[in-house]
């Protein structure tokens, strides 16, 4: 890098909303049956690794900005961007239903399915009652797809715990030196407090310490980020990451093994490993200080050089490539599947990742026209898809259910052994399955427009500027136990035949004892 200083651009990554657009197109398409989107599953990684990168960045920057972790403005914050779009699924598919020609078993299972997702165990519900994600004879879930929003809540929940709990037990090194006493290291002329008060009531200096020359105490008090301390915590925390990765495929090794491909592909803790390479990645990019200060917009810096914006954009490109090809492969099912679980899955998790760095580190600057992959991931078009993702994801599955039933890999297979001509008779329905899957995109994401901006981000924005955030969680509560009480008056008359004398029968909770499934 050469030149004048060069003050950065925006804060804000952009290109990784485009990235979140993509992810949703894929799901998407596959969901609608779309063959170049065969294998569009791959793409859930895609999500679960940049919540990884961004849950990391968000703990590890409170904790600089403020000295410690408030683990419960993190979750009520979660709470407001992720709870008001699934309490308004919820409500619309209780309400619906009551409108459906469902059996009594069909309500009994929609019960289930609605209670557990609304309180984020949708995941372990699929796996208790052998839901096969792969198979085609099974009737899905209306539900379904929410198993990767639990997923996701299960990191929220014990993430920052896990994150404050290790930053107490390195609490005295780090903010005080050593000192518990109280008192300051000083890196790059930064001066560091002590978040605990070293002085009395009567404000008569601790006797331990000479603080005569030091600015007055703050309750809130900023780390230094050249820490020795500090940054060996980061440093023991990238083991702990690595040892996730690890713990992750041995996981799925033993979950695929006892219950199958399915239960491997719902469990979190074999999706552990997904979130942990984004974890990883943000720590790797923290510890190196010219990184994190292009990656964060800390400038100014020497602008980049012709040759290390090529390489970025390179990287980018290839990156963005490699995820548009992925799942447009027509290998069957059975040849991928082991591949994936065994081989794929964590490497491609790592290589997404980082090419995402790639990208910011190129946006960093004014993006030259010759930089298309991340001109068009910044675009306004796929950073808008990319912002309400969320909301588009929640809705667009009961859609795809409600107005037709949706492609499986069994119709991928039938297909592809179907004699030739065999296929004249659909060949008519094939414009109007076309409009119907028209009309199922532009429904989830009108939905998706209407509830972030008219519904998420009012609430979102309550949520982060609350001053007590408990009061936010307490709200996300009463609302959730409201929403359950209009699931259970409007799936009244549901009932499984085989569960009819359990205690739990009647709310829909109780599930067929899990049975050992041999390997897909």
């Amino acid at each position: 890098m050469a030149g004048e200083p060069l003050k950065m651009n925006s804060k804000y990554l952009a290109h990784l909303d485009g990235w979140r657009g993509h992810g949703i197109i894929v799901v998407m398409f596959y969901h609608m049956g779309f063959t170049l989107c065969r294998h569009g599953w791959l793409c859930i990684s895609l999500f679960f690794v940049l919540s990884g990168l961004l849950i990391t960045g968000i703990t590890v920057n409170q904790f600089e900005k403020h000295g410690r972790i408030d683990v419960v403005r993190f979750w009520s914050r979660r709470v407001g961007r992720l709870l008001p779009a699934l309490l308004l699924l919820i409500t619309m598919v209780a309400v619906v239903s009551k409108f459906q020609d469902l059996d009594s078993e069909d309500i009994f299972y929609l019960r289930g399915d609605l209670l557990w997702g609304l309180f984020y165990f949708e995941n372990v519900h699929l796996i208790n009652k052998q839901e096969d994600y792969f198979a085609g004879f099974q009737k899905p879930s209306v539900m379904r797809h929410v198993w990767t929003l639990a997923v996701e809540e299960q990191y929220y929940l014990f993430w920052p715990i896990i994150f404050w709990m290790w930053l107490q037990l390195q609490r005295p090194s780090i903010i005080c030196g050593g000192d518990k006493n109280g008192c300051v290291e000083r890196g790059d002329g930064e001066v560091l407090r002590n978040v605990e008060k070293i002085e009395s009531e009567t404000d008569t200096p601790s006797p331990a310490v000479d603080c005569s020359d030091l600015p007055p105490i703050i309750e809130d008090s900023k780390v230094s980020r050249t820490s020795p301390a500090l940054r060996k915590t980061l440093k023991t925390l990238c083991f702990g990451e690595l040892l996730v990765i690890v713990l992750s495929y041995w996981s799925s090794h033993v979950t695929i093994q006892e219950m199958g491909m399915s239960a491997a592909y719902f469990s979190t803790w074999s999706r552990c490993g997904d979130f942990a390479c984004g974890g990883l990645t943000y720590l790797l990019i923290h510890l190196n200080p010219k990184l994190r200060a292009r990656y964060l917009r800390e400038g100014p810096l020497e602008p980049m050089s012709l040759r290390f914006k090529i390489c970025c954009e390179l990287c980018h490109a290839f990156g963005y490539l490699v995820v548009i090809v992925i799942p447009m492969m027509q290998a069957p099912l059975a040849e991928v599947l082991p591949f994936y679980f065994y081989v794929w899955r964590l490497p491609f998790s790592m290589f997404v990742v980082w090419v995402t760095v790639a990208g910011a580190m190129l946006s960093s600057e004014p993006l030259p026209k010759w930089a298309i992959v991340t001109r068009w991931l910044s675009s306004r078009f796929m950073v808008l898809i990319g912002i309400v993702s969320y909301g588009v994801y929640l809705f667009h599955w009961p859609f795809i259910l409600w107005m037709g039933k949706p492609m499986n890999h069994d119709a991928f297979e039938a297909k592809e052994n179907a004699m030739p001509g065999s296929s004249g008779d659909d060949e008519g329905n094939f414009w109007l399955e076309l409009l119907r899957d028209f009309g199922i995109a532009a429904l989830s994401t009108g939905f998706g427009l209407f509830s972030f901006f008219v519904y998420e981000k009012p609430l979102m924005i309550y949520a982060g500027k609350a001053k007590r955030p408990w009061k936010v969680l307490f709200t996300g509560l009463l609302s959730s136990l409201a929403v359950a009480g209009i699931v259970l008056v409007c799936t009244q008359g549901g009932q499984d035949p085989n569960t009819a004398d359990d205690e739990w029968a009647d709310f829909g909770l109780a599930v067929p004892v899990p049975k050992k499934i041999p390997p897909y």
